[in-house]
C-alpha cells in the first residue's frame, strides 16, 4: 500500500489552518494575565491599607508620649498625622519629619508623596 502523500500535505495545511482560526490559547493566556495583575493590585492595596493602618497607630501612640511629656502642640500634630493617613493623606510638618521612627514607614512617605497626597500642618 502507497502513501499518498499529497493527501497527507494537504490534511498538514488543514490542521494548521485551522490552529491558526482558533485563538483559545492567546484568549486564554489574555485572561490569566489579567486575572493575575488583578491579583497583584487586589494585593496591593490590601499592603497599603494595613500600611496606613500600623501608621496610625504609630502616630497614636506618639501623640500619647508626647501629652504625657507636656508637649500638647506636638501631641495635636501626631493626632493630626494619624486623622490624615486615615483619609491617605501624609502629613508633612516639623514633628513628623523629626521623628526617626518615621523612617520605618518610608515607603508609605513616598507613595503618597509622589501621588501628591499630602497634607500641611500647621
Amino acid at each position: 500500500m502507497a502513501i499518498d502523500w499529497e493527501s497527507v500535505r494537504a490534511s498538514r495545511v488543514e490542521a494548521s489552518e485551522a490552529a491558526r482560526r482558533s485563538d483559545w490559547d492567546a484568549r486564554e493566556a489574555a485572561a490569566v494575565a489579567e486575572m493575575r495583575a488583578q491579583h497583584a493590585r487586589e494585593r496591593q492595596a490590601e499592603q497599603f491599607s494595613r500600611d496606613c493602618q500600623a501608621y496610625a497607630k504609630f502616630c497614636t501612640r506618639q501623640a500619647e508620649q508626647e501629652r504625657r511629656n507636656n508637649q500638647a502642640d506636638r501631641a495635636r500634630d501626631w493626632e493630626q498625622a494619624a486623622t490624615n493617613i486615615g483619609k491617605g493623606l501624609w502629613s508633612v510638618g516639623r514633628t513628623i519629619a523629626s521623628e526617626p521612627a518615621v523612617s520605618a514607614y518610608q515607603h508609605l512617605r513616598t507613595e503618597l508623596l509622589y501621588a501628591g497626597k499630602t497634607a500641611r500642618l500647621d
